[in-house]
Protein backbone atom coordinates (compact mmCIF):
# COMPACT_ATOMS: atom_id res chain seq x y z
CA UNK A 1 0.00 0.00 0.00
CA UNK A 2 1.22 3.25 -0.91
CA UNK A 3 0.42 6.40 1.30
CA UNK A 4 1.41 9.76 -0.38
CA UNK A 5 2.31 12.85 1.23
CA UNK A 6 1.24 15.61 -1.05
CA UNK A 7 5.24 15.91 -2.17
CA UNK A 8 5.72 15.20 -5.80
CA UNK A 9 9.27 14.66 -6.03
CA UNK A 10 10.07 14.00 -9.84
CA UNK A 11 13.64 13.50 -11.04
CA UNK A 12 14.56 16.62 -12.10
CA UNK A 13 13.23 18.03 -8.79
CA UNK A 14 15.98 20.21 -7.04
CA UNK A 15 15.12 18.16 -3.95
CA UNK A 16 16.52 15.59 -5.59
CA UNK A 17 19.63 16.90 -6.83
CA UNK A 18 20.80 18.34 -3.27
CA UNK A 19 20.01 21.64 -4.67
CA UNK A 20 17.77 22.82 -1.98
CA UNK A 21 17.51 26.57 -1.59
CA UNK A 22 17.83 27.69 1.97
CA UNK A 23 15.60 30.65 3.30
CA UNK A 24 17.81 33.97 4.33
CA UNK A 25 16.36 34.02 7.52
CA UNK A 26 18.92 36.94 8.63
CA UNK A 27 18.50 40.76 8.42
CA UNK A 28 20.52 42.73 6.45
CA UNK A 29 23.39 44.61 7.75
CA UNK A 30 21.70 47.75 6.43
CA UNK A 31 19.04 47.51 9.76
CA UNK A 32 21.14 46.76 11.93
CA UNK A 33 23.46 50.09 10.78
CA UNK A 34 20.54 52.02 10.39
CA UNK A 35 19.08 50.99 13.98
CA UNK A 36 22.39 51.42 15.71
CA UNK A 37 22.40 55.04 14.08
CA UNK A 38 19.33 55.88 15.36
CA UNK A 39 20.31 55.04 18.83
CA UNK A 40 22.93 57.18 18.52
CA UNK A 41 21.33 59.78 17.23
CA UNK A 42 18.30 59.49 20.02
CA UNK A 43 20.93 59.29 22.52
CA UNK A 44 22.89 62.34 21.17
CA UNK A 45 19.22 63.88 21.07
CA UNK A 46 18.42 63.60 24.94
CA UNK A 47 21.87 64.12 25.69
CA UNK A 48 21.60 67.97 23.83
CA UNK A 49 18.11 68.49 25.83
CA UNK A 50 19.90 67.59 29.08
CA UNK A 51 22.82 69.65 28.55
CA UNK A 52 21.87 72.61 26.28
CA UNK A 53 25.70 74.56 26.50
CA UNK A 54 27.51 70.97 25.65
CA UNK A 55 29.31 72.91 22.41
CA UNK A 56 30.56 75.70 24.74
CA UNK A 57 31.47 72.70 27.40
CA UNK A 58 33.18 70.64 24.79
CA UNK A 59 34.31 73.30 22.32
CA UNK A 60 34.87 76.40 24.34
CA UNK A 61 33.11 78.38 21.58
CA UNK A 62 29.70 80.44 22.04
CA UNK A 63 28.31 80.57 18.84
CA UNK A 64 24.61 81.84 19.95
CA UNK A 65 26.06 83.79 22.66
CA UNK A 66 24.18 82.06 25.08
CA UNK A 67 20.68 82.30 23.67
CA UNK A 68 20.59 78.35 22.90
CA UNK A 69 19.54 78.94 19.20
CA UNK A 70 21.96 76.53 17.92
CA UNK A 71 21.42 74.06 21.09
CA UNK A 72 18.21 73.90 19.57
CA UNK A 73 18.82 73.67 15.96
CA UNK A 74 21.06 70.43 16.70
CA UNK A 75 18.17 68.98 18.70
CA UNK A 76 15.48 69.29 15.22
CA UNK A 77 18.41 68.16 12.60
CA UNK A 78 19.08 64.72 15.24
CA UNK A 79 15.55 64.70 15.57
CA UNK A 80 15.01 64.37 11.64
CA UNK A 81 17.54 62.18 11.18
CA UNK A 82 16.60 59.74 13.95
CA UNK A 83 13.36 59.29 12.95
CA UNK A 84 14.50 59.18 9.14
CA UNK A 85 16.93 56.02 10.00
CA UNK A 86 13.85 54.14 12.28
CA UNK A 87 11.55 54.81 9.19
CA UNK A 88 14.56 53.06 6.89
CA UNK A 89 15.06 50.24 9.35
CA UNK A 90 11.63 49.18 9.43
CA UNK A 91 11.13 49.21 5.69
CA UNK A 92 14.18 46.45 6.00
CA UNK A 93 12.40 44.77 9.31
CA UNK A 94 9.18 44.81 7.03
CA UNK A 95 11.18 43.34 4.04
CA UNK A 96 12.71 40.92 6.17
CA UNK A 97 9.08 40.21 7.62
CA UNK A 98 8.06 39.03 4.38
CA UNK A 99 10.49 37.03 3.28
CA UNK A 100 10.08 34.53 6.58
CA UNK A 101 6.43 34.21 5.93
Amino acid sequence: MLITIGVCLSKNSSFMKGEVELMNTTLRWRFWLETALALVTGILLVMTLRWNDWIEIIFGVDPDNNNGSVEWLIIGALFVVMTMLFILASYEWRRFRTTIS
